[in-house]
């Protein structure tokens, strides 16, 4: 079983969503980064819980985690909503302004982990498998 979580791979990482919370002055916002992942087995595979933490230009941005998630045979998309401050989202984008940058790129890194079980039924222990993906996004499209 550990074999077939092993072949599976983030294929494209992106920013899907962002959305400002509070008006007229926001007081934060909430990204949703997508990962796809590919699953080339031909068997589902079950994530106990994959633990997430996002770096923007490596500064640490956030972290948090998503439980129990079932990849079917092919492509997955997995949605990471991420609840930042206003203050947080403003210095990173200061930073890359005035640094010239027009792409803001991140790094979504951490720990997938899956259960071990008996005869594919009762689950005997877990095991974490490392993981690291990159994106880009582009600020004219702003």
């Amino acid at each position: 079983m550990y074999s077939i979580y092993k072949s599976m791979e983030i294929i494209e990482t992106k920013i899907v969503d962002f959305n400002v919370e509070g008006w007229p002055i926001p007081v934060g916002a909430t990204i949703t980064f997508r990962v796809t992942v590919n699953n080339p087995t031909e068997h589902s595979v079950t994530i106990e819980k994959l633990y997430y933490e996002i770096y923007v230009e490596d500064t640490f941005l956030a972290s948090g985690s998503k439980e129990y998630i079932i990849i079917f045979p092919g492509q997955a998309h997995i949605n990471l909503d991420v609840h930042v401050t206003t203050q947080d989202a403003l210095r990173t984008l200061a930073i890359i302004i005035s640094e010239g940058g027009k792409e803001i790129h991140w790094k979504i890194r951490g720990v997938v982990r899956i259960p071990i079980k008996l005869f594919n039924m009762v689950k005997i222990a877990s095991i974490d498998i490392p993981y690291e993906a990159k994106g880009t996004y582009s600020l004219s499209t702003w």
